[in-house]
């Protein structure tokens, strides 16, 4: 079969290959058919959490899989019923209790530097930084408002 290109199962007709492209690139041995990848590339943040909440899926031979659950449970945790404490601290408070969230003000500072208009949430023992996503409703218990991100900020 000298010249002739491989087939894969009752795919159409095959296009004419190269001679170095019927070749596997790892052993050097004739291939018999390749998988081309068609339709749209997803991001990668994509293929590995769900769409909405971003929490991350388990994917079937990943190792220590009890990380990445306890990682969507706090996940979890902090996003639904969405209740902070305040929405114009711009430093972290000195003391907060496991739970504690708060909507970052302009302009912060410390550990927040950087996190403007996103929710810090602290669970265990360090703050854990929720970026919103449009649609999100916050409850403010300082000042008892509802607020709805609408991505503008």
């Amino acid at each position: 079969m000298t010249g002739a290109p491989a087939r894969c199962g009752s795919s159409p007709p095959p296009m004419r290959m190269p001679a170095a492209s019927r070749r596997s690139a790892r052993t050097g041995r004739p291939t018999a058919c390749r998988l081309v990848r068609r339709g749209p590339r997803r991001s990668r943040k994509r293929l590995f959490s769900v769409a909405h909440l971003l929490l991350p899926y388990i994917l079937a031979a990943q190792a220590q899989k009890h990380v990445t659950h306890n990682e969507a449970l706090r996940l979890l945790d902090g996003r639904v019923q969405l209740s902070v404490l305040d929405r114009d601290l711009t430093a972290p408070p000195g003391s907060p209790a496991d739970g504690d969230r708060y909507i970052v003000g302009s302009g912060a500072t410390g550990d927040w530097a950087g996190w403007d208009l996103n929710v810090a949430l602290w669970t265990d023992g360090a703050w854990l930084r929720l970026p919103p996503r449009p649609g999100w409703r916050a409850w403010v218990e300082a000042e008892v408002p509802l607020l709805v991100y609408d991505g503008a900020g």
